[in-house]
């Protein structure tokens, strides 16, 4: 809904305050994540509906039924999703980090997901030479940029 949102937060140091319009939050947000977390969600529900009428009725699909009864769009959509998520800003790599909220990103490798530039910028080096670094260099690398 489009209520307003509001917090109480407690700061414990110096702090810098921000305040996102609608339309800001939805632009600082990879595109597809909040359409991808609300279609799941969908999802989930539509399977429980239709797992409790299955019930009911007494006639359950098996799974090779129900995989060949997929459309070509749904076979689009499920490519769509397993593909693996775009390149975003640190601004954002960071935020998803403190919030703890990742989508499709796998926390444990929040670097992968940085544009090459800000990884160069951020790392003071090329992917190539992070990687060839000892593993405790990076997660030492990336706890200090806050992508860990």
């Amino acid at each position: 809904n489009n209520a307003p949102r509001y917090a109480t937060c407690k700061a414990v140091g110096d702090v810098r305050c921000l305040s996102l319009s609608k339309s800001d939050f939805e632009l600082s947000v990879p595109k597809g994540l909040l359409d991808e977390t609300a279609s799941k969600r969908k999802e989930e529900t539509d399977a429980k509906v239709t797992a409790v009428e299955a019930a009911k009725t007494e006639e359950v699909e098996t799974p090779v039924q129900k995989s060949e009864e997929k459309t070509e769009e749904e076979k689009q959509k499920e490519a769509e999703a397993n593909a693996p998520p775009p390149q975003v800003g640190y601004e954002i790599l960071a935020s998803m980090n403190e919030t703890k909220v990742f989508g499709k990103y796998d926390p444990s490798k929040l670097e992968t997901y940085l544009l090459d530039g800000e990884f160069e910028m951020r790392f003071a080096m090329d992917r190539a030479s992070f990687y060839g670094l000892p593993k405790w260099k990076q997660s030492n690398m990336k706890r200090m940029l806050k992508l860990y």
